[in-house]
C-alpha cells in the first residue's frame, strides 16, 4: 500500500467514541463490504502544489482567527487527547445547538456553515462514508458521515491535512444525501473563512450527539489541530461543558491537544501537556 493510501485509509477510519457511546461487533465480509462502498464515495487529488502551502511553524507565529464554525452554534467540545493522556483520542470534538426553526435540509444554507480554517487546497471529499454501528443510549445506532479535507500546510516536503468529519449521527437512508451540503471539489483553492460545507443536524434525539471531528494529518500521522489563535481556544474551551472538560479526573485547562507525544506535535518540538 502507497504512502497516499496510508494517509487516506487512517482518516476515513475516524470514528466517534465516549463514554456513552461503544462500537458494535463488525463481521470481517460486513466491514470489507462496509470499506468498498466507502471508497466509492471518497475522491481524493495527489496534485496539491505543495510550494503554495504555508510552513506547518507559520501557525505557531501566526495563528488561525478562523475557527471551523461560528463559536455560537456550539454547545459542547472537547480537545486532541494524545497517547499519553487517560483516554486518548485522535481529534478535537465540537458539538452543536439544536437547529433553528427555519432550518430544512432543502435548504443546506439554513444549517450552520463550515468554514476554510485556512488557506489552502481541497484534498479529499467524503460524500457518504459509513463507520462501523454503535450503541448508544442501550441502542444499536447507524452513523454515516461526510467529510471535507484540506491541505493546509507543508512540512519538510511533506503535506499536512485539516480534516473535517462531519457526523450528524444518523443514516439518511440516501447516498447522495449530504452531497449539497458540500460546497467545495476537489482540487479547488480556497481562503481562509470560505464556506466548505453546512452542517446537516437532525431534528431528533440523536441531535445531541451530532459533531465535527477534527484533527491534522501528516503522512498517516494523527497530530493535535492546534493551529488557533488564543481567544478562540479560549471560547472554545468555555463551552466544552462535561463532555470536554476533564480527562479521568484531571481538569483540562484551555488547549487544542492534550498531553501529546512528539509525534502528535504538529510544530516538531516534543511532547507537550497542552498545546
Amino acid at each position: 500500500m502507497s504512502m497516499r493510501s496510508l494517509v487516506f485509509s487512517a482518516i476515513g477510519a475516524i470514528s466517534c467514541c465516549s463514554a456513552t457511546v461503544g462500537q458494535e461487533q463488525e463481521s470481517a465480509a460486513d466491514r470489507a463490504k462496509r470499506r468498498e462502498a466507502n471508497r466509492l464515495r471518497s475522491r481524493s487529488t495527489r496534485r496539491i502544489p505543495l510550494e503554495e502551502l504555508a510552513d506547518i511553524r507559520t501557525f505557531r507565529d501566526r495563528p488561525s482567527d478562523r475557527f471551523l464554525v461560528d463559536l455560537s452554534v456550539v454547545r459542547g467540545g472537547r480537545p486532541y487527547l494524545g497517547k499519553s493522556a487517560q483516554r486518548p483520542h485522535t481529534g478535537c470534538h465540537l458539538y452543536f445547538q439544536p437547529p433553528n426553526e427555519r432550518a430544512q435540509p432543502s435548504d443546506p444554507t439554513s444549517y450552520p456553515p463550515i468554514y476554510a480554517v485556512a488557506d489552502g487546497f481541497v484534498s479529499r471529499i467524503d460524500e457518504h462514508f459509513r463507520l462501523r454501528p454503535i450503541v448508544t443510549g442501550g441502542r444499536r445506532a447507524s452513523n454515516v458521515r461526510y467529510g471535507v479535507t484540506l491541505a493546509i500546510a507543508r512540512d519538510k516536503g511533506r503535506q499536512v491535512d485539516f480534516h473535517y468529519s462531519i457526523e450528524p449521527m444518523i443514516d439518511p437512508q440516501d447516498k447522495n444525501f449530504y452531497l449539497p451540503f458540500i460546497r467545495v471539489k476537489i482540487g479547488q483553492q480556497v481562503k481562509r473563512g470560505d464556506v466548505i460545507a453546512y452542517m446537516y443536524l437532525p431534528r431528533t434525539r440523536e441531535n445531541r450527539d451530532s459533531h465535527i471531528h477534527f484533527n491534522l494529518m501528516r503522512s498517516g500521522q494523527f497530530q493535535a489541530p492546534a493551529i488557533f489563535a488564543n481567544d478562540l481556544v479560549k471560547e472554545f474551551h468555555s463551552r466544552w461543558g462535561e463532555r470536554g472538560g476533564k480527562d479521568g479526573g484531571q481538569l483540562i485547562p484551555p488547549c487544542i491537544g492534550y498531553r501529546l507525544t512528539p509525534p502528535e506535535n504538529p510544530f516538531g518540538d516534543g511532547a507537550k501537556t497542552t498545546l
